[in-house]
């Protein structure tokens, strides 16, 4: 569901799924339209920049997977506008490196909880009766999309996620 209230300056997006598939990961995709070299995403404590293109660690014992956590948004700019993805609850993207700037949201990772005693990952052993680890089910997930111009600190999007996060509540 996708919907636009009046004096708000947010695109909602309101995502419901039933899951029932096991071991995967779902992601919600949003393009900017433009080739973004960093990502801008709000943490527990401050704003942290991330560079969008990874360098070859294809030879590291844990290998660079371009995805990242973050508490609250995600933004990428180009100095003329930018698109930020808030939600409430999500705390893992990444944004891809392509022409249009992606932005991938997990929504959820549905995987068993592996067993790993050393680095390499060579005892990896799914344990039985995990089913909760699934995500099996009805889910719902609330996102805003910002568009801005300039940057991110100039353009109101702290505000605009706190609003998102924490609506007024009336009684």
């Amino acid at each position: 569901k996708v919907s636009l209230k009046r004096n708000v300056p947010r695109l909602f997006i309101d995502i419901e799924v039933d899951n029932t598939v096991k071991f995967h990961r779902l992601r919600a995709m949003f393009d900017s339209g433009f080739k973004p070299d960093e990502s801008i995403a709000h943490g527990q404590f401050d704003v942290i920049r991330r560079e969008v293109h990874l360098p070859d660690t294809s030879d590291w014992l844990e290998p660079m997977t371009g995805t990242n956590p973050y508490y609250g948004f995600v933004s990428v700019e180009n100095g003329k506008r930018g698109l930020a993805c808030i939600s409430n609850g999500l705390t893992e993207y990444e944004v891809l490196d392509n022409e249009s700037g992606t932005i991938a949201l997990t929504l959820f990772r549905a995987f068993g909880y592996p067993k790993m005693s050393g680095l390499l990952r060579e005892d990896r052993v799914v344990r039985e009766g995990n089913e909760g680890s699934q995500c099996l089910g009805k889910h719902k997930y609330p996102i805003a999309l910002y568009f801005y111009e300039g940057s991110w600190d100039k353009s109101g999007l702290i505000l605009q996620e706190a609003a998102h996060r924490n609506p007024p509540i009336t009684i």
